[in-house]
């Protein structure tokens, strides 16, 4: 018998969390999820994460380091101008989360935090902000192109 790949698409997260559930209920065998996931974007540790770890879906994250904001790049800095937001599509894609995490200067105490782990451990704000999302039960991998470009 030949395996069959089925794709799910919704606008919200409340959205694809009812979309599935109806498919897991419809017997769907569900195995990965792929979703938006990082310290700046944290929707899916709501219900998302409990389903997927209920039901045995692995999440696939992507866009673990917000486009480069999770970096040490942008420690300390001001907010990226506009320059800078119109030459990185994806810097601009997750530059929308700031105000919705609580401002730049609330990221940026999240980046003083992030270095005082980084530091402890010999690593770096990217590599402590992709092992939290790699930490939370539901995720199986990450899937960020720009996490391989800091190795």
């Amino acid at each position: 018998m030949g395996r069959t790949m089925v794709a799910i698409a919704a606008a919200s997260f409340a959205a694809m969390i009812e979309a599935l559930r109806l498919a897991i209920a419809d017997g769907v065998p569900i195995v990965s999820n792929q979703i938006c996931f990082s310290l700046l974007d944290r929707r899916a540790l709501t219900e998302m994460c409990s389903l997927c770890a209920d039901k045995g879906v692995k999440l696939l994250a992507f866009g673990v380091l917000a486009g480069g904001l999770l970096t040490d790049r942008w420690l300390g800095k001001p907010p990226p101008t506009e320059a800078e937001l119109s030459e990185s599509w994806s810097l601009a894609k997750y530059y929308r989360f700031v105000p919705l995490f609580g401002g730049w200067s609330l990221l940026q105490e999240l980046l003083r935090a992030l270095r005082g782990v980084a530091d402890r451990h010999g690593t770096t704000i990217a590599a402590v902000a992709t092992r939290w999302v790699l930490s939370q039960e539901a995720v199986g991998a990450e899937c960020d192109p720009s996490v391989r470009k800091l190795r």
